[in-house]
């Protein structure tokens, strides 16, 4: 597979804990969505379901807009059954950068916010993937003026990702 060849890459990257190809990688995130929303369901209050997908590239990238629309198309398949938002919250996690992606990401925050806008989703701000001089309460104040509601994760917004270090 060449590296400016679009793959499907949210059932590519969602088969590594599953050990399949993508048609049964997407069911198992269908899967969890399900549990999610029995949990909810049992517990009375709405489980949260956040998707973060590690998607990229090293190099740099050709074909852009044919990599969003295959993850346009795969979040399209994965949402496709409808939950109550009293049982589940869905929410899309983007991402700055990762190891082995540093030269494109296909689910930048800009990808998931407007998908997440365009379909009634939370996104999930996570602190610890701005930069430490960016104001998050800047984002939330912008956000919730289009969205009902954001999740947060936070964690020490020292340097990029450090919230993989315990506190």
């Amino acid at each position: 597979m060449s590296l400016h060849q679009p793959v499907n890459v949210a059932a590519r990257y969602l088969a590594f804990d599953l050990g399949a190809e993508s048609g049964r990688a997407m069911l198992g995130v269908r899967a969890r969505r399900e549990a999610a929303a029995y949990i909810g369901s049992a517990q009375g209050t709405p489980c949260i379901h956040n998707l973060w997908i590690p998607d990229g590239m090293k190099d740099q990238c050709i074909d852009k807009w044919g990599y969003r629309k295959l993850l346009v198309e795969s979040l399209d398949e994965i949402f496709s059954v409808k939950y109550s938002t009293k049982v589940i919250k869905d929410s899309l996690e983007s991402k700055l950068f990762g190891l082995g992606s540093e030269s494109f990401v296909v689910g930048s925050h800009d990808f998931y916010l407007s998908y997440a806008i365009s379909r009634g989703l939370m996104v999930c701000l996570d602190l610890g993937h701005y930069h430490p001089t960016e104001s998050v309460a800047d984002k939330l104040s912008a956000l919730l003026q289009f969205m009902p509601e954001v999740l947060v994760h936070i964690s020490r917004g020292v340097r990029w990702d450090s919230d993989h270090v315990p506190v």
